[in-house]
């Protein structure tokens, strides 16, 4: 017996045995490759920009969501640009314009969705107009906007949480697992790129050069 006929009969028995203990298996695969398919667009170079943001005062501390001239308090102004308002029991947490949402992460780390995009230099010009407008807002505490993945200075339990149910049950959740989620949570921000594909050999493609890529990035 050839190698690739034993390769392919140990693989059939472990797919029947798979088959065997986890019974939704089958389906599970169908919804992913669904889900999947249906992500497919016509255009696959557009893509898509998340770039989450520490702010700070001009001494370098954390500005917090509640504190005066806070993250709360430049949601509001920028509300003035960014007129589509979200707010929950009348705390706001998010503005919007046409293609560029503005929203806070569990410690009040802004950010920027924005997109698609089919050029670079599109997407950096928009990335630019919110950062100038981030910046006006900044001026009265002479703080700045920070794109680093990490706070280096504080504590990320030291750094309140927004006014939304949902952080306070996975801060609650995590913080009883280990330190690692809650640092997570309150202490990190991250940049993320959507990118489209067209169809599953381009999607793989795209892939496999953004596996290549984010060590790189990341070093």
């Amino acid at each position: 017996m050839h190698d690739t006929d034993l390769f392919a009969l140990q693989n059939e028995g472990t797919e029947r045995n798979l088959a065997e203990c986890q019974p939704a298996r089958k389906r599970n695969i169908e919804a992913l490759v669904s889900f999947f398919r249906a992500g497919c667009k016509q255009n696959s170079r557009d893509v898509g920009i998340e770039l989450e943001h520490f702010l700070v005062d001009g001494t370098g501390e954390p500005l917090s969501y509640s504190q005066p001239h806070g993250v709360r308090d430049i949601l509001t102004s920028l509300s003035e640009r960014y007129p589509q308002v979200t707010a929950h029991n009348g705390d706001i947490l998010g503005v919007a314009k046409p293609g560029m949402n503005v929203t806070i992460e569990p410690a009040a780390q802004l950010e920027l969705s924005a997109g698609p995009f089919c050029s670079l230099d599109t997407a950096r010009r928009v990335f630019d107009e919110f950062e100038a407008d981030v910046a006006r807002e900044l001026e009265p505490v002479s703080g700045k906007s920070l794109a680093i993945g990490y706070d280096p200075a504080c504590r990320a339990v030291d750094k309140e949480l927004i006014p939304k149910a949902r952080y306070e049950f996975m801060n609650e959740y995590l913080s009883a697992i280990s330190p690692w989620g809650p640092r997570m949570m309150r202490a990190s921000a991250s940049t993320q790129v959507s990118i489209d594909y067209c169809d599953e050999q381009n999607c793989i493609k795209k892939m496999r050069v953004a596996s290549v890529l984010a060590p790189l990035f990341a070093l």
